[in-house]
């Protein structure tokens, strides 16, 4: 997952958990979409 590619690097927090928010949004879209197409 991209997630686990970002830096755990805890000297930018607020950087950092907004990218892994991020992240997840996206993953939950991809998910989406990929059901809206099977259907």
């Amino acid at each position: 997952m991209i997630c686990m590619l970002i830096s755990t690097d805890t000297s930018n927090y607020f950087l950092h958990l907004r990218l892994l928010i991020i992240c997840q949004v996206i993953s939950i879209w991809g998910e989406f979409r990929l059901k809206n197409r099977g259907q």
